[in-house]
């Protein structure tokens, strides 16, 4: 599955969600701020993951194992507290202003006012490595591809960073990375201004608000 070349099935029960460029506007800019990402799953379980920025000289892996930089184990920090925190996430963004302009700007206000520093670094995958390797204390998006996310999702995971989705108006069972709404932080800790953002956007889109 890929932004590229869309569905290829069969009866294997391996998936690979790939991007062949995520940070598609940065690449096209000249700016060296997008990478390569490949998860793949077994089932609904994602159980590897790449992200490489080739110009930056990047390559996030993890397996079943550590999630690595260059091969060196990552052993992030804890997440910030919010006045402490970088957050790098271009939240809530083009598809979400469209969907919900006044909420969307209410959001922008507040996760602005009450965090360190806002950063949008143009490639949800990137952004997912960078909290994996606690570079940053959080990323999020209120409308993502499963491929844009798949690999970001395990590295932060295996380096011990947590992840909450939201499922929208589809599923309530599908899995993380097939949800179209995250918050990712670098601890176990959450951020939790940017959880209760993303709790109103999902009220909002069904109805319970």
């Amino acid at each position: 599955m890929g932004e590229e070349g869309g569905v290829r099935e069969s009866d294997s029960p391996v998936t690979f969600f790939v991007d062949p460029i995520d940070g598609t506007s940065n690449f096209a800019a000249g700016l060296p701020l997008f990478c390569i990402s490949i998860g793949a799953a077994i089932g609904d379980e994602i159980v590897a993951g790449v992200v490489d920025a080739p110009i930056l000289g990047q390559v996030f892996t993890a397996a079943d194992g550590p999630a690595m930089l260059n091969g060196q184990e990552l052993t992030p920090r804890p997440t910030r507290a919010a006045a402490d925190a970088l957050v790098v996430s271009g939240f809530p963004g083009q598809h979400v202003l469209v969907e919900q302009e006044e909420l969307s700007l209410t959001a922008t206000r507040r996760l602005h006012a009450e965090v360190s520093a806002v950063r949008h670094l143009g490639s949800a995958a990137l952004e997912l490595a960078y909290v994996a390797a606690g570079f940053a204390d959080a990323t999020g998006l209120g409308r993502i591809n499963a491929w844009d996310v798949a690999a970001g999702f395990h590295l932060v995971r295996r380096a011990g960073g947590s992840i909450r989705t939201w499922p929208g108006r589809g599923p309530a069972d599908a899995p993380d990375h097939e949800r179209p709404a995250y918050v990712a932080c670098t601890g176990t800790g959450r951020l939790d201004v940017f959880d209760e953002l993303m709790d109103q956007l999902q009220e909002v889109r069904t109805g319970t608000a």
